[in-house]
């Protein structure tokens, strides 16, 4: 009797390794799941720091159909020493003949000051398309990384379902196996007694230790498998992998879902990765015309205004304002005749990386409704499994049963109540697989119709 409480202190520490701090250890339902790893998780957090890049490109697009403005302002002064030149004179002689001497000349020292102020504005005022064609390109992409954290976001909920679920079924499996442990504890007390009694040969009681064991092993190796399990859930969440937590048990109730052509007409309409693949569709257009724009001419407008004096007075006092001052106003004209084919290899690349887009958001498309009719056709399998199961679980509890009787009868050897208890733990695992992969298929139509964070089906 004292092996029996051991074996249940045993698969109390197993299940529950948090066993003497339970009060201080958090409980988490799926709901509270999700809500971390949509603030903390990794991918989430990384695509909302890229669309505020795309909103920096989009306000940095602007900048070629907004006007530029520089000013400058200096103070110079131009210094020169004594310096010394021989030059050619020209004169008479007492003849009256013309002659040419050399003569040193001597220029003293010199210095000047110089205060200047400036203005330049310049206004694009055609290029070819480029400037509204960069915006729109911007704008896309711009709309492609929102629809990216969207899916981020999805990605992120459905993951943490999935590791949640997984979580609960490894868990379900471990209660499992110590159930049959406990079968094994009960039958090895059994048989035993009856080979104590004479009834049975003691290979039987040797038979009976060695499935013990096994089941022991089996319910100490799940133990690892919830443990793996409880870190993925933590990565996903974007926490230490190593945060002890305890999830709700809570039944699963079987779900509603649509026909196929219904989620597959849904996913099309709300799934943002077909969104975001469609903006990037847009933009890589764009991107064309903005390659096209290079053939075509630049027309841009400018004004000047300078002001110059030795006096700073005179340059920056503004009664001066209207002295010593310069400006100048203009149109210039641009056009690239040849740039070593530069401008050809840009519009191909271009057009490259659009067909490139296109097939991957008709790729998308695909994926999303084979992921959708894979799902449901995993729901209906699951539901028809779900009645075989159960009846081979009330089977499985008979015949062990019955097999146990007849061993205690002596009509029935201990390999057929060992092969009911293996049928029985295998009815068990195969209805908890059943019951959780049910949810996960479900959570996997629901990501790909793009209305995991909602629910909603239509």
């Amino acid at each position: 009797m004292s092996k029996y409480w051991n074996l249940l202190l045993l698969g109390l520490v197993v299940l529950n390794p948090t066993m003497g701090r339970s009060q201080l250890t958090e409980l988490l339902t799926l709901e509270e799941s999700i809500s971390v790893a949509l603030h903390r998780n990794f991918n989430v957090k990384s695509a909302e720091y890229g669309l505020q890049q795309r909103d920096a490109q989009v306000l940095s697009a602007y900048s070629a159909i907004l006007p530029n403005v520089s000013i400058n302002s200096g103070r110079s002064r131009f210094l020169q020493g004594v310096t010394s030149n021989i030059g050619n004179v020209q004169g008479e002689d007492e003849n009256g003949n013309i002659t040419i001497v050399s003569k040193e000349f001597k220029s003293p020292y010199f210095q000047r000051d110089n205060n200047s102020f400036g203005m330049t504005y310049r206004q694009n005022i055609y290029d070819g398309g480029r400037w509204w064609n960069n915006i729109s390109r911007a704008k896309s992409y711009q709309s492609a990384s929102f629809h990216g954290v969207e899916v981020s976001k999805n990605e992120a909920v459905f993951n943490t379902t999935q590791s949640y679920l997984e979580l609960a079924k490894a868990k379900a499996f471990q209660y499992a196996l110590f159930d049959a442990l406990m079968l094994s504890q009960e039958q090895l007390e059994r048989t035993e007694s009856l080979y104590e009694l004479g009834s049975v040969a003691r290979t039987d009681f040797y038979k009976a230790k060695v499935q013990l064991g096994n089941d022991r092993s089996n319910l100490l190796n799940q133990q690892n498998v919830v443990a793996s399990a409880k870190s993925r859930l933590n990565i996903i969440m974007g926490r230490n992998p190593l945060t002890q937590f305890r999830i709700e048990e809570v039944e699963y109730p079987k779900v509603d879902y649509p026909s196929r052509e219904e989620a597959m007409e849904t996913a099309l309409e709300n799934n943002p990765l077909v969104k975001q693949k469609k903006a990037s569709v847009d933009g890589a257009e764009d991107g064309k015309k903005v390659a096209r724009s290079a053939f075509l001419p630049s027309l841009t407008g400018f004004i000047n205004y300078n002001r110059n004096n030795e006096d700073p007075g005179r340059v920056f006092s503004p009664s001066n304002i209207s002295d010593n001052w310069s400006s100048s106003l203009g149109l210039s004209m641009s056009l690239n005749l040849f740039n070593g084919f530069a401008d050809k290899a840009n519009l191909e690349e271009s057009q490259a990386i659009y067909r490139s887009s296109w097939e991957d958001y008709e790729n998308t498309k695909r994926n999303i409704l084979a992921t959708i009719d894979y799902a449901i056709t995993r729901l209906e399998t699951y539901e028809e499994l779900e009645m075989i199961f159960s009846d081979n679980k009330e089977s499985a509890e008979e015949d062990l049963r019955l097999a146990t009787e007849r061993y205690e009868l002596g009509s029935a050897t201990l390999l057929e109540v060992q092969d009911a208890q293996v049928a029985l733990l295998r009815a068990n695992t195969s209805t908890i697989r059943n019951k959780y992969d049910y949810q996960i298929a479900h959570a996997q139509l629901l990501n790909a119709m793009g209305t995991i964070r909602t629910g909603e089906l239509k």
